[in-house]
């Protein structure tokens, strides 16, 4: 059998990738199946800072913890949605 040259470059590739195509397949799978995806709390902000992006009016938290939306305000200030006064 021949060695084509740069096929152990290749296969590594592939291994890297493989993971990442795991987790895409994974997350396809909730998407198509409507299940929840379990995500770590920087991906949770991360989720959460897009809703604070596209809230109009108001933010919630039955918790009254607004640290996020503040974070979120202080490290955006030129954010051209409303300013929200959290109190």
């Amino acid at each position: 059998m021949t060695n084509i040259p740069g096929s152990d470059n290749l296969q590594n590739l592939l291994s890297t990738l493989r993971p990442a195509q795991e987790r895409i397949e994974t997350l396809i799978k909730h998407f198509d199946e409507g299940t929840p995806v379990s995500l770590s709390a920087e991906h949770m902000d991360f989720h959460n800072g897009l809703q604070v992006i596209s809230a109009t009016q108001h933010i919630v938290c039955k918790h009254a913890d607004f640290a996020l939306a503040k974070r979120f305000m202080t490290e955006n200030p030129n954010h051209k949605g409303f300013h929200f006064r959290v109190t």
